[in-house]
């Protein structure tokens, strides 16, 4: 299950860049980006994610927020711009030529981390 190691992944670089800033209640929410050729079980990630969350104090209110990106590629014969679609083996849908070069779908990265901090007045 690479979903558990991915979510702990994920919450050891959260915890460290929510330690590097000043006045941090605790991190809310994580948008990761997550392509459809990653092979990631979204909802195992999820359930992963939630219960290891609880070693990280700052992250124990977190929610992960996962933008799953399709696929697309560009042919190879013709260079046609089409989104990868396995129950057609991956082929063209205008020319059937197989996949070229994979355009999106790859990804696996945190787009950004959502912080609460204390608000700070100086009389």
């Amino acid at each position: 299950m690479h979903e558990a190691k991915i979510a702990s992944l994920i919450l050891q670089k959260a915890a460290v860049q929510a330690s590097s800033c000043q006045n941090i209640l605790n991190v809310q929410k994580i948008e990761l980006a997550v392509g459809k050729f990653r092979n990631v079980d979204v909802e195992s990630l999820q359930f992963a994610f939630n219960a290891l969350k609880e070693d990280f104090p700052l992250l124990i209110e977190a929610v992960l927020e996962v933008h799953e990106i399709e696929a697309t590629a560009l042919c190879k014969a013709n260079g046609h711009d089409y989104v990868v679609d396995l129950q057609k083996n991956f082929a063209c849908p205008k020319c059937g030529s197989g996949v070229g070069s994979l355009q999106s779908g790859k990804e696996l990265e945190i787009r950004k981390i959502l912080l609460e901090t204390q608000e700070c007045s100086y009389a």
